[in-house]
C-alpha cells in the first residue's frame, strides 16, 4: 500500500516537475511531452512482457480495439484540457468545452461497454478486498491535493519569489522526501504491528 501512492502520487506530483522544470528551462515544452510519451510506453511495454509474473490469473483475450481508442482519446483530452485551461479561459472557450465533452462521451462509452455481458477489459476483482479499495482511495485523494499544491507552490515560488523555473521545482524536493519517508513508515508501521490504521 506505501508503494502505491509513492508510484501514483508522490513521484509524479513532486519530483517530476523539478526534471520537466530543469528540461523546459533550457530546452522546450514539446520535448519534456515527447520524453513522457517515450517513459509512458517504455512502462507499458515492460508490464506486457512481465504480465505473466504481475498475475497468478492470465487469460488470452482479444485485443478490445474500440476501449483502447477511446481510453486513450480521454486521456489526451484530460491533459490538454489541464495544460491549456487557463490559457483558453477554461469554460469561456470552446477549445475547451469541446474536449471536456469528448471525454465525457469516451468515459460514458467506456462505463457502458464495460457493464456490458461480454468479457471486461479492465480486472476489478482486486476491488472485492477492502485494503485495496481504501488504499487506492486515499491515494487518489492525496493525488488531487498534491496536484494542486504541485501547480501552487511551483506558481508562488516563480510568480511571487521570482525564482527560475528549476529551482521553483526544487522547492518542492523537501516536501516530497519527508512524505515519501512518511509513506514508508506507515506502510512498514501497518505491516509489522497492530497499530490502528485508521488513526494514521
Amino acid at each position: 500500500q506505501c508503494v502505491l501512492p509513492l508510484a501514483a502520487v508522490m513521484f509524479p506530483a513532486t519530483i517530476v516537475p523539478v526534471f520537466l522544470g530543469g528540461y523546459a528551462c533550457y530546452y522546450d515544452w514539446q520535448y519534456a511531452y515527447v520524453w513522457m510519451t517515450l517513459c509512458g510506453l517504455l512502462g507499458c511495454g515492460w508490464l506486457f512482457w512481465k504480465k505473466k509474473l504481475l498475475s497468478d490469473l492470465v487469460l488470452s483475450s482479444p485485443v478490445p480495439v474500440a476501449r483502447i481508442v477511446l481510453m486513450v482519446t480521454s486521456i489526451f483530452s484530460i491533459v490538454y484540457v489541464l495544460q491549456q485551461g487557463n490559457r483558453h479561459a477554461w469554460l469561456d472557450s470552446p477549445f475547451i468545452v469541446w474536449p471536456i465533452l469528448l471525454v465525457v462521451t469516451c468515459l460514458l462509452a467506456i462505463g457502458f461497454a464495460e457493464l456490458n455481458v461480454g468479457p471486461t477489459y479492465l480486472r476489478y476483482h482486486c476491488f472485492n478486498y477492502a485494503n485495496f479499495t481504501f488504499g487506492l482511495s486515499i491515494s487518489l485523494l492525496a493525488g488531487i491535493a498534491l496536484f494542486g499544491s504541485g501547480f501552487l507552490i511551483p506558481g508562488f515560488a516563480t510568480g511571487v519569489l521570482t525564482y527560475p523555473v528549476w529551482q521553483s521545482g526544487l522547492v518542492q524536493l523537501s516536501a516530497a522526501a519527508f512524505a515519501t519517508l512518511s509513506i514508508l513508515i506507515v506502510g512498514v508501521t501497518l505491516r509489522f504491528t497492530k497499530f490502528p490504521g485508521v488513526l494514521f
